[in-house]
């Protein structure tokens, strides 16, 4: 990617501009591309770095059914000797209104959840790359 200075932002006409390349930000950027906004990403990670959130907390989150799932959202990982759990929508349901003190609204929460796969199916599809974390696997 290039870099872009300050000034180049401010000479620049941009319809939306995104701060953080993790999960979050690089669905915003690329389905605000997709309905034709002119957008900017910015990252001040280094590309070693970069995820945000997602890899700060250790890796994704998506509920899924198994490993063999997972090898359609994760580069290379086919043939790997891991095992990792399933993680159901329950799951992952149960882990959001658990970390949130049951404060999260839970009609957000079901959506977020059920829609959690296609959207990383999605971005997947559009180029992006997810990695398991280490924390993630067992040998």
């Amino acid at each position: 990617m290039d870099r872009i200075t300050p000034e180049k932002i401010l000479e620049s006409d941009y319809d939306i501009i995104v701060l953080g390349s993790g999960v979050a930000g690089l669905a915003a950027a690329l389905s605000s591309s997709e309905h034709g906004a002119n957008v900017l990403l910015v990252e001040k990670a280094p590309p070693s770095q970069r995820g945000g959130n997602s890899r700060r907390s250790g890796s994704f989150r998506v509920a899924y059914g198994d490993v063999r799932q997972l090898e359609r959202l994760v580069k290379n990982l086919e043939g790997k000797a891991i095992q990792v759990p399933a993680y159901t929508e329950d799951d992952y349901y149960r882990d959001l209104m658990r970390v949130t003190g049951e404060k999260a609204n839970p009609e957000m929460a079901r959506t977020l959840v059920s829609k959690s796969w296609e959207t990383l199916l999605w971005l997947r599809g559009l180029g992006v790359e997810f990695e398991l974390s280490l924390m993630d696997t067992v040998k």
